[in-house]
Parts: C-alpha cells; structure tokens; sequence
C-alpha cells in the first residue's frame, strides 16, 4: 500500500513562509495596528493549510528571489519612520530564519491611517468577529508521532499563537498610543503659553523702547535749539548822538 500524501510543510514553502514571516515581523512594529488585503483585494497570499493571508503578497523575481509587499494599517505616527522600521524587523526576521537568498525587494504600503479612537473600535469588532467565526470544535486530532521531531507547527498553529501573543501587545500599544498623543497635546499647550508670555513681553519691551526714543528726541531738540536773545527797544525820546567822523590826512582830531 503507498502512504498517504503528508500535508505541505511550512519550511518547504519558501514563498509562503516568506509571507508569514513578513505579516510576523510587521505586528509587533510599534505604530502598525493591523493588515489589510488593499483597496482591491489583491495584496494577500494563498495558505493552502490556514487560508488567505491578508495584507501581504510574495511574487516571483526574474532572479529566482521573490518581492514582498505589505500592505499595512497603522496610527496616527510618521510613516516614512515607520516603514523603514517595518523593513529592518523583516530582514533581520528572515536572516534568523535562513531565508535570505530567497528575499528579493521590500515594499511596505499603508492603505489606512486610524486615530486613537478608531484603533479602539477596529480591535473591539475584529474581537467580536474572531468570536463569531469560531468554528464548533471539531474531534481531537490524533496526537503527533515522535518518530519525526523535526517536523514544523502547522500554519494554522502558528497563526493560533501569533494571535494570542499579539493581542495584549496591540491592547498595550493602543494604551502606549493615547498616552503619547496626550503628553504631546500638554507640551503643545504649554509651548502655546510660553510663546504668548514671550509676545507680551517683547510688546512691553518695544512700548518702552518707544517711550525712550521719544525722550531722546525731546532732549535732542532742546538742546539743538536754545532761545535767541532779545534786541535792546529804542526809545523816541532818547538823543540820537552822531558818530564821530575819522580825521582827514593831517588833521588833528578834535
């Protein structure tokens, strides 16, 4: 009798798991809150054990490596910062993974920027989602031969555990997000009421500046121009006494 064909393993799939890695390392990046599958449904990966992944897609390179793209939600926090972020937690990710050679180009996208609230909003309906889509359980399955102990996790286990993982780093993030954006809202009204002291002041100091150079220019034009002196009155009464001539050449003066 042949064996039955064993399930996909995870490190047989380079592409796959390229994707995996990629959604892994982007999660657990401060400022990225979620993936999304892109405006037209096109930026996911196909899980042949767990699904779509959402929010990545891996394509083949002429060179035989392949390109990631991530397709990403994220805060109200600088996204060129946070992209280069993204890119450094990935390919330090898939250096320890082993999958260098297969890693070609890097493209980090955001489609949606959330404020605090909307964060919030998005974590509680994805919870509640997550609790409607819970399947019924199912039987156990049978338990795992030890004869090969180098077999991976499933994709499906994988995912189980990232989850559980991420969930109260997110609800942590979320936290870290409204405390930042509040401490910033106090430095800005306090850089507001320093700005408006240093208005008044410079007012008080140009008002004074003023004041003086008026002064000045009072002190100056009294200085500059003193009162002229007053010419003697000539009376009509008073004889009018002739000059006395000079003596001619010879003469004695009388």
């Amino acid at each position: 009798m042949s064996r039955a064909a064993s399930p996909p393993r995870v490190r047989d799939w380079p592409r796959l798991r390229l994707a995996q890695v990629a959604l892994e390392a982007a999660s657990g990046v401060s400022g990225v809150v979620g993936a999304d599958p892109g405006r037209h449904g096109l930026c996911v990966t196909a899980d042949p054990l767990a699904g779509l992944l959402r929010g990545v897609s891996v394509t083949a390179q002429a060179d035989g490596r392949y390109e990631v793209d991530l397709c990403l939600v994220a805060g109200i926090v600088p996204l060129l910062e946070l992209g280069e972020e993204v890119r450094s937690k990935l390919r330090a990710r898939v250096r320890r993974e082993g999958l260098v050679a297969q890693l070609g180009e890097v493209n980090v996208g955001f489609v949606r920027v959330l404020s605090a609230g909307e964060i919030s909003e998005q974590a509680a309906r994805e919870r509640e989602e997550a609790l409607a889509a819970t399947p019924p359980p199912t039987p156990a399955a049978p338990p795992v031969s030890t004869t090969d102990p180098a077999a991976p996790p499933t994709a499906s286990a994988l995912r189980e555990t990232l989850a559980a993982q991420a969930a109260p780093r997110r609800e942590e993030t979320f936290a870290a997000e409204i405390a930042r954006e509040r401490e910033e809202v106090a430095q800005e009204r306090t850089l507001v009421a320093q700005e408006r002291t240093l208005v008044a002041q410079e007012r008080t100091l140009v008002a004074q500046e003023r004041e003086e150079i008026a002064r000045e220019r009072e002190e100056v034009i009294a200085h500059e121009a003193p009162s002229q002196p007053r010419a003697p009155s000539v009376s009509a009464s008073d004889p009018i006494v002739p000059r006395p001539s000079a003596p001619a050449d010879g003469e004695q003066p009388s």
